[in-house]
Protein backbone atom coordinates (compact mmCIF):
# COMPACT_ATOMS: atom_id res chain seq x y z
CA UNK A 1 0.00 0.00 0.00
CA UNK A 2 2.97 2.41 0.60
CA UNK A 3 3.66 2.05 -3.29
CA UNK A 4 0.19 3.05 -4.40
CA UNK A 5 -0.05 6.09 -1.66
CA UNK A 6 2.86 7.22 -3.29
CA UNK A 7 1.65 6.68 -6.60
CA UNK A 8 -1.26 8.88 -6.08
CA UNK A 9 0.65 11.59 -4.04
CA UNK A 10 2.92 11.81 -7.56
CA UNK A 11 0.58 11.34 -10.35
CA UNK A 12 -0.49 14.75 -11.35
CA UNK A 13 -3.21 15.56 -13.88
CA UNK A 14 -3.20 17.39 -17.39
CA UNK A 15 -5.74 18.69 -18.94
CA UNK A 16 -4.45 19.83 -22.20
CA UNK A 17 -7.69 19.86 -24.32
CA UNK A 18 -11.06 18.25 -24.29
CA UNK A 19 -11.01 15.32 -23.76
CA UNK A 20 -7.44 14.67 -23.36
CA UNK A 21 -5.63 14.23 -20.43
CA UNK A 22 -1.76 13.74 -18.93
CA UNK A 23 -0.36 12.09 -16.32
CA UNK A 24 3.28 12.75 -16.26
CA UNK A 25 5.18 10.93 -13.77
CA UNK A 26 7.24 12.99 -11.19
CA UNK A 27 8.34 10.51 -8.48
CA UNK A 28 11.98 9.54 -8.02
CA UNK A 29 11.74 6.14 -8.94
CA UNK A 30 11.17 4.95 -12.70
CA UNK A 31 7.68 4.32 -14.00
CA UNK A 32 6.11 5.94 -17.76
CA UNK A 33 3.60 8.47 -18.35
CA UNK A 34 0.34 7.61 -18.75
CA UNK A 35 -2.69 9.48 -21.32
CA UNK A 36 -6.00 9.13 -21.69
CA UNK A 37 -8.08 9.37 -24.61
CA UNK A 38 -11.75 10.50 -23.99
CA UNK A 39 -14.62 11.69 -26.23
CA UNK A 40 -15.73 8.43 -28.76
CA UNK A 41 -11.72 6.73 -28.20
CA UNK A 42 -11.84 6.02 -24.70
CA UNK A 43 -8.73 4.43 -24.36
CA UNK A 44 -5.46 4.70 -21.84
CA UNK A 45 -2.35 4.69 -22.97
CA UNK A 46 0.48 2.84 -21.26
CA UNK A 47 -0.51 2.10 -17.52
CA UNK A 48 2.80 1.81 -15.61
CA UNK A 49 4.62 -0.46 -12.91
CA UNK A 50 1.77 -2.48 -10.74
CA UNK A 51 2.90 -0.56 -7.66
CA UNK A 52 2.01 2.72 -8.75
CA UNK A 53 -1.53 1.78 -10.47
CA UNK A 54 -4.00 2.10 -7.94
CA UNK A 55 -2.37 5.86 -8.26
CA UNK A 56 -2.99 6.08 -11.76
CA UNK A 57 -6.84 4.78 -11.31
CA UNK A 58 -7.43 7.02 -8.61
CA UNK A 59 -6.61 10.41 -10.56
CA UNK A 60 -8.81 8.91 -13.38
CA UNK A 61 -11.72 8.33 -11.17
CA UNK A 62 -11.06 12.20 -9.23
CA UNK A 63 -11.67 13.66 -13.10
CA UNK A 64 -14.63 11.58 -13.51
CA UNK A 65 -13.20 8.60 -15.35
CA UNK A 66 -14.90 5.41 -14.29
CA UNK A 67 -13.51 2.22 -14.97
CA UNK A 68 -16.30 1.64 -17.12
CA UNK A 69 -15.18 4.29 -19.67
CA UNK A 70 -12.23 2.67 -20.65
CA UNK A 71 -12.97 0.56 -23.77
CA UNK A 72 -9.14 -0.23 -24.36
CA UNK A 73 -5.79 -0.08 -22.85
CA UNK A 74 -3.13 0.20 -25.49
CA UNK A 75 0.82 -0.25 -24.69
CA UNK A 76 2.86 1.34 -26.32
CA UNK A 77 5.94 -1.80 -26.01
CA UNK A 78 6.70 -4.53 -23.08
CA UNK A 79 9.21 -3.08 -20.88
CA UNK A 80 8.35 -3.25 -17.23
CA UNK A 81 7.89 0.41 -16.72
CA UNK A 82 5.14 0.75 -19.38
CA UNK A 83 3.47 -3.07 -18.93
CA UNK A 84 4.04 -4.65 -15.56
CA UNK A 85 0.45 -3.04 -13.74
CA UNK A 86 -1.68 -4.30 -16.56
CA UNK A 87 -2.83 -7.30 -14.92
CA UNK A 88 -5.42 -5.21 -12.70
CA UNK A 89 -6.97 -3.76 -15.92
CA UNK A 90 -7.25 -7.41 -17.31
CA UNK A 91 -8.81 -8.41 -13.69
CA UNK A 92 -11.37 -5.70 -14.70
CA UNK A 93 -12.15 -7.05 -18.00
CA UNK A 94 -10.45 -4.06 -19.75
CA UNK A 95 -8.76 -5.31 -23.54
CA UNK A 96 -5.67 -4.89 -23.74
CA UNK A 97 -3.94 -3.94 -26.63
CA UNK A 98 -0.31 -4.68 -28.02
CA UNK A 99 1.77 -5.17 -30.84
CA UNK A 100 2.23 -8.81 -31.47
CA UNK A 101 6.18 -8.67 -31.82
CA UNK A 102 5.88 -6.57 -28.47
CA UNK A 103 4.21 -9.90 -26.92
CA UNK A 104 6.85 -12.25 -28.83
CA UNK A 105 9.51 -10.18 -26.88
CA UNK A 106 7.87 -10.48 -23.72
CA UNK A 107 7.93 -14.06 -24.10
CA UNK A 108 11.99 -14.37 -24.98
CA UNK A 109 14.53 -11.76 -24.68
CA UNK A 110 12.31 -9.40 -23.00
CA UNK A 111 11.92 -11.44 -20.11
CA UNK A 112 15.62 -10.77 -19.06
CA UNK A 113 14.44 -7.01 -18.30
CA UNK A 114 12.10 -8.71 -15.90
CA UNK A 115 14.44 -10.70 -14.43
CA UNK A 116 17.05 -8.30 -14.34
CA UNK A 117 14.49 -5.81 -11.92
CA UNK A 118 13.64 -8.61 -9.73
CA UNK A 119 10.21 -8.38 -11.10
CA UNK A 120 8.19 -11.27 -13.23
CA UNK A 121 7.03 -10.75 -16.53
CA UNK A 122 2.89 -10.39 -16.72
CA UNK A 123 0.77 -13.16 -18.49
CA UNK A 124 -1.01 -10.84 -21.06
CA UNK A 125 -4.39 -11.65 -22.39
CA UNK A 126 -4.34 -9.80 -25.64
CA UNK A 127 -7.60 -8.74 -26.58
CA UNK A 128 -6.26 -6.77 -29.92
CA UNK A 129 -3.81 -7.14 -31.82
CA UNK A 130 -2.08 -4.02 -32.87
CA UNK A 131 -1.12 -3.63 -36.06
CA UNK A 132 -0.08 -0.55 -38.51
CA UNK A 133 -3.37 1.83 -39.72
CA UNK A 134 -6.47 3.10 -37.84
CA UNK A 135 -7.76 0.97 -35.20
CA UNK A 136 -10.97 -0.82 -36.10
CA UNK A 137 -11.38 -1.74 -32.23
CA UNK A 138 -11.56 2.20 -31.69
CA UNK A 139 -13.32 2.82 -34.84
CA UNK A 140 -10.83 3.65 -36.51
CA UNK A 141 -10.78 7.53 -34.79
CA UNK A 142 -7.09 6.79 -33.54
CA UNK A 143 -4.03 5.05 -35.90
CA UNK A 144 -1.56 3.01 -34.90
CA UNK A 145 1.98 3.93 -35.62
CA UNK A 146 4.19 0.65 -36.16
CA UNK A 147 7.72 2.00 -34.36
CA UNK A 148 10.42 -0.19 -33.94
CA UNK A 149 14.02 0.68 -32.28
CA UNK A 150 13.31 0.70 -29.00
CA UNK A 151 11.48 -2.15 -28.64
CA UNK A 152 10.64 -4.34 -31.76
CA UNK A 153 6.49 -4.58 -31.06
CA UNK A 154 7.01 -0.57 -30.13
CA UNK A 155 4.49 1.72 -31.03
CA UNK A 156 3.34 5.73 -31.21
CA UNK A 157 -0.72 6.13 -30.95
CA UNK A 158 -2.33 8.87 -33.22
CA UNK A 159 -5.16 11.11 -32.93
CA UNK A 160 -6.24 13.03 -35.66
CA UNK A 161 -8.79 14.62 -34.36
CA UNK A 162 -6.72 16.43 -31.96
CA UNK A 163 -3.31 16.15 -33.59
CA UNK A 164 -2.13 14.19 -30.59
CA UNK A 165 0.48 11.39 -30.73
CA UNK A 166 1.51 9.18 -27.40
CA UNK A 167 5.49 8.30 -29.06
CA UNK A 168 5.98 5.74 -25.84
CA UNK A 169 9.99 5.39 -25.35
CA UNK A 170 10.55 6.49 -29.41
CA UNK A 171 10.56 10.27 -28.92
CA UNK A 172 10.88 12.77 -25.66
CA UNK A 173 11.69 16.20 -25.00
CA UNK A 174 14.92 16.57 -26.02
CA UNK A 175 15.98 12.96 -26.13
CA UNK A 176 15.18 9.52 -27.75
CA UNK A 177 14.70 6.40 -26.27
CA UNK A 178 17.01 3.99 -25.34
CA UNK A 179 18.56 1.34 -27.79
CA UNK A 180 20.83 -0.80 -25.71
CA UNK A 181 18.31 -3.50 -24.19
CA UNK A 182 18.37 -6.53 -26.59
CA UNK A 183 16.15 -5.88 -29.51
CA UNK A 184 17.17 -2.12 -30.02
CA UNK A 185 18.38 -0.25 -33.06
CA UNK A 186 19.43 2.87 -33.00
CA UNK A 187 18.84 3.54 -37.04
CA UNK A 188 15.71 2.29 -37.01
CA UNK A 189 14.45 4.51 -34.35
CA UNK A 190 16.12 7.34 -36.02
CA UNK A 191 14.26 6.34 -38.87
CA UNK A 192 10.56 6.01 -37.36
CA UNK A 193 11.16 9.37 -35.67
CA UNK A 194 11.66 10.57 -39.08
CA UNK A 195 8.52 9.26 -40.50
CA UNK A 196 6.25 10.49 -37.13
CA UNK A 197 7.52 13.81 -37.85
CA UNK A 198 5.39 13.89 -41.24
CA UNK A 199 2.41 13.86 -38.95
CA UNK A 200 0.92 16.89 -38.13
CA UNK A 201 1.10 16.94 -34.46
CA UNK A 202 -0.29 19.71 -32.25
CA UNK A 203 0.78 17.18 -28.90
CA UNK A 204 3.30 15.30 -28.38
CA UNK A 205 3.04 12.89 -25.64
CA UNK A 206 6.52 10.83 -24.79
CA UNK A 207 6.18 7.87 -22.54
CA UNK A 208 8.69 9.89 -20.18
CA UNK A 209 9.34 13.77 -19.41
CA UNK A 210 7.79 16.49 -20.78
CA UNK A 211 4.40 16.80 -22.59
CA UNK A 212 5.41 19.48 -25.73
CA UNK A 213 2.33 21.11 -26.80
CA UNK A 214 2.47 23.20 -30.25
CA UNK A 215 2.82 22.45 -33.67
CA UNK A 216 6.18 25.15 -33.73
CA UNK A 217 7.70 23.20 -30.30
CA UNK A 218 6.88 19.63 -31.52
CA UNK A 219 8.91 20.53 -34.97
CA UNK A 220 11.64 22.13 -33.15
CA UNK A 221 11.86 19.17 -30.49
CA UNK A 222 12.47 17.27 -33.45
CA UNK A 223 14.96 19.14 -35.22
CA UNK A 224 17.15 19.19 -32.24
CA UNK A 225 16.52 15.36 -31.67
CA UNK A 226 17.49 14.13 -34.83
CA UNK A 227 21.01 17.17 -34.77
CA UNK A 228 21.69 15.40 -31.51
CA UNK A 229 21.03 11.89 -31.82
CA UNK A 230 21.36 10.90 -35.59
Amino acid sequence: MRGADQGTRRRCLLKLADDLYAFPWEGYENNCNSYYFGGEVRCLIDVGHARFVDGLLANLSADGVTQADIRLVIVTHSHPDHLEGIGQFMNLGIPVAMHPASLEYLGAAGRMIYAFLSSRAPKVELGVPLAEGPLDALDGLVTICHTPGHEPGSVCVYWPEKKALATGDLLFCGGVGRTDFPGGNHRELMRQIARMAELDVEYLLPGHGGVICGKEEVKANVRAVQRLFG
